[in-house]
């Protein structure tokens, strides 16, 4: 034992000799950091897969064009109510949105549900002019539907800004949303 302590004294006076301090590890980033880095992760991957529960069980992925995310992360989407993705919806709301920026290497998983929201003043509200070209008389195409994807959950992996996996888990950082 004092073998050990005297060992420990040593290696301590070594230290503060040569001013070697051990890397000391980054401050996790702030709840706001984090939503912020997500942000900037979703603007610079513009579209996303949407995931929904097939009839079997299955989930089913496909490329959509997302608003952008409001204050509360809520994020508006356009189908058409015929789609399966919207049949998929009715039956089961839960889904989930991946945001992948290729340039970076970041993503950004969004898990939550969606609604479908047919109110015409929502659909002029929402409109997005990049889905003009699937929907030619704009937001009073008959057969548009919105999405209104709320998230329960985001999880973020992003170096640039610092938000790296659990290096055990490969967890992501998370962050968790107050529901309604």
């Amino acid at each position: 034992m004092i073998r050990l302590i005297r060992s420990v004294g040593l290696l301590a006076a070594i230290v503060c000799n040569i001013g070697w301090m051990p890397p000391s590890t980054p401050e996790p980033a702030t709840r706001a950091q984090t939503l912020a880095a997500a942000r900037e992760v979703m603007k610079q991957a513009h579209y996303c897969t949407l995931v929904t529960i097939g009839e079997e069980g299955q989930p089913q992925a496909r490329v959509v064009d997302p608003a952008e995310p409001d204050q509360d992360f809520v994020i508006w989407l356009a189908t058409k109510n015929t789609t399966r993705k919207a049949a998929q919806l009715r039956k089961n709301s839960k889904a989930t949105l991946l945001y992948f920026d290729r340039a970076t290497m970041s993503y950004v998983t969004l898990l939550g549900s969606g609604t479908l929201v047919s109110n015409p003043a929502e659909k002029e509200r929402r409109w997005q002019t990049s889905w003009a070209p699937f929907y030619p008389q704009g937001p009073k195409t008959p057969e548009l539907i919105l999405i209104r994807f709320v998230p329960q959950a985001l999880e973020i992996f992003s170096a640039r800004h610092k938000l790296l996996n659990d290096p055990q888990t490969w967890r992501p950082a998370t962050i968790e949303f107050q529901q309604p």
